[in-house]
């Protein structure tokens, strides 16, 4: 169990500051109505709050990544196979399938198969799909925002760092 004023990561909401752990009633209609709770704050959504139960089956909640787990990530960007399926909709469920593993390693898959797609378009005249923008946008935002913590780096520096390996191997 987490205690207050741990970081943890919440499904596809990022890192979140643990305000406090607690008992909350969640309505009549449960069997047991009061449940051990987290109260989390995202730390990149100001004035959002959020509940979580501590025995919370649907959505991965989990700590951190270490500096070494972090860098980890960093260091394996070139070897990552890509994600990418043809078809848009088989295409659209990887990509959430791959967002709610709570995996870092599966967020960045998104996020280099996604930053190479865009290239490719761009290359060719063409924007991203809204489909594609909406999952990089998403992926990139937890993964970079989770990154941060542990490499004491903006959000932007460690996008810049990710970015630059992307492009020491494709370019």
């Amino acid at each position: 169990m987490y205690q207050k004023g741990d970081y943890v990561v919440y499904g596809t909401k990022g890192v979140c500051l643990i305000e406090d752990v607690t008992m909350l009633d969640w309505g009549a209609d449960c069997i047991s109505s009061e449940k051990l709770c987290y109260k989390l704050t995202p730390r990149f959504v100001k004035g959002s709050t959020i509940y979580a139960p501590v025995e919370n089956e649907k959505t991965v909640i989990r700590s951190v990544m270490s500096r070494e787990e972090a860098q980890a990530v960093l260091n394996r960007v070139k070897q990552l196979e890509t994600l990418w399926v043809k078809d848009e909709k088989e295409r659209e469920a990887s990509y959430r399938r791959a967002l709610l593993s709570g995996n870092s390693m599966e967020w960045s898959r998104i996020v280099k198969t996604l930053y190479l797609r865009k290239q490719e378009r761009q290359r060719s005249g063409k924007r991203m799909t809204c489909i594609d923008e909406r999952y990089l946008h998403i992926a990139e935002n937890i993964l970079f925002g989770e990154m941060s913590l542990p490499l004491k780096l903006t959000v932007k520096e460690v996008e810049e760092k990710y970015l630059e390996r992307i492009g020491e191997n494709e370019l």
